[in-house]
């Protein structure tokens, strides 16, 4: 198999961060892992293209300000990107995607 792995990192201020692995025609995307922190409650989204695949609200008064989703084998539509959104922060965060690329 002639397989590609991503990591990705954003880092964002008051309004997220998006952390995105290009599109790539003919080959789909699996996204394993999303990992980051907050100082906010938010929002973290996979997104497949524009289309939401995977979601999960993060609270950081249970949670602490780290977030570690890892085992996870979410696919992507053929030729569409990949993306990992952390909806809000006030001043400090960062996400990163990670996965692989197939045909």
């Amino acid at each position: 198999m002639n397989e590609h792995k991503f990591s990705v990192l954003a880092i964002g201020t008051n309004t997220g961060a998006t952390a995105s692995e290009a599109a790539v025609t003919g080959k789909h995307h699996f996204v394993t892992c999303v990992s980051g922190h907050t100082d906010k409650d938010s929002i973290i989204q996979v997104l497949d293209g524009t289309t939401v695949v995977w979601e999960n609200k993060f609270d950081i008064t249970l949670e602490g300000t780290s977030f570690h989703f890892p085992e996870l084998c979410i696919p992507c539509t053929g030729g569409a990107k990949a993306d990992a959104k952390l909806s809000s922060s006030t001043t400090d965060c960062a996400i990163t995607i990670n996965g692989y690329t197939i045909p």
